[in-house]
């Protein structure tokens, strides 16, 4: 499993989320982190800090209850059954506008899991503590229960969509229960979380510094024949992760996030790429590059994993190159970005190369 430095989770959010760029997180960069609890403990507070003074969003939620009043809708049958054991009280369901709506819970028990841990410092566990009496009408939720992707994002709470998204890394990323059935939080963001990070990081990155660039995630259109009747309704869909468009070449760079990026096979003891990917973005490639001249280059770009690797691996498959990188997420955050930089300047000097020799 992939060991990131937790200042460059950090950088990583801060490029597929531009709110942790603005005043509110700027002290954030410079403090050095000992583990990721910490980190997004720190991120946490800043972030609901932030929301508090600009009001915690409310909603409509509905309620069931047995009052002495008519209030909304009547539940005559659940009435009746009040009624019929001598109460005096008819249940009814009605609105409340409540602070107590699914986003807030969420906010409230990832607060209380970063409290609960034992990898949270003490002084992050206090001011924690003193946001929680804004939260005192909001309930806990079951952490492994929350249903993200019906959340709903509008003018009035879209503040809070950073702070789902740390949530969202922070409970289904790092939640383990143990024997016992509590919930605790992990030393590690599992790869498959960490992989929409790295994937929607290296899109940012490349879209902010790289203006001369056209960056887009593409569908791909299957070149094939016009007689392949009804079985193109049956292909899959080919979707980039990144596609680099410079003049008249594109590069599309498929990123990969695995806990090893060399497998043994059962044909061969020795370590190769998966062929899986492989085929992929040949297959990308191939189907993008419709006029067969070569414009269309490949790369599957990896999260480091401390393996070696040659530092460029790159073949030309039947008229198209295909790069294999990796970035070692681990290490210093300049050499990181230097290393991306490497990767467009290499991509500028194919689309001309009379600048590559002049250097």
């Amino acid at each position: 499993m992939t060991v990131l430095k937790p200042k460059n989770i950090y950088y990583m959010l801060s490029y597929a989320y531009h709110v942790l760029n603005e005043g509110t997180f700027k002290d954030v960069d410079s403090e050095d982190f000992e583990n990721i609890h910490n980190l997004f403990a720190e991120i946490i507070y800043l972030g609901v800090s932030n929301q508090i003074k600009r009001g915690i969003n409310r909603e409509y939620e509905e309620y069931t209850y047995s009052i002495g009043a008519v209030r909304g809708r009547i539940n005559i049958r659940e009435s009746l059954l009040t009624l019929t054991g001598n109460g005096d009280k008819i249940v009814c369901t009605f609105d409340e506008y409540t602070p107590n709506s699914p986003m807030n819970r969420v906010i409230k028990t990832t607060m209380q899991l970063l409290i609960d841990s034992e990898d949270v410092d003490s002084n992050r566990k206090i001011r924690l503590r003193s946001l929680m009496k804004y939260f005192g009408d909001v309930e806990l939720t079951n952490p492994q229960t929350v249903k993200w992707k019906s959340f709903r994002y509008h003018r009035n709470n879209a503040t809070y969509k950073m702070l789902m998204n740390v949530c969202y890394l922070i409970i289904s990323g790092m939640i383990l229960s143990d024997a016992s059935g509590a919930h605790r939080l992990s030393e590690y963001i599992d790869d498959q979380k960490m992989h929409a990070l790295y994937e929607r990081f290296l899109f940012a990155y490349f879209k902010k510094h790289h203006p001369e660039f056209n960056v887009e995630r593409e569908k791909i259109r299957w070149n094939i024949d016009d007689d392949a009747g009804t079985v193109i309704d049956f292909l899959p869909d080919m979707r980039t992760d990144i596609t680099i468009r410079y003049q008249k070449r594109v590069l599309i760079i498929d990123a990969k996030y695995y806990s090893e990026i060399l497998v043994k096979t059962q044909y061969s003891d020795r370590q190769k790429m998966r062929s899986a990917n492989l085929y992929q973005i040949y297959s990308y490639v191939k189907n993008m590059d419709a006029d067969k001249n070569g414009s269309v280059e490949g790369m599957l770009l990896y999260a480091g994993t401390g393996e070696e690797l040659p530092e460029n691996l790159s073949a030309v498959f039947d008229g198209n190159k295909i790069h294999v990188r990796s970035l070692d997420l681990s290490g210093e955050w300049k050499e990181i970005t230097a290393k991306l930089e490497n990767i467009a300047d290499e991509f500028k000097c194919v689309v001309n190369p009379q600048k590559a020799s002049l250097q």
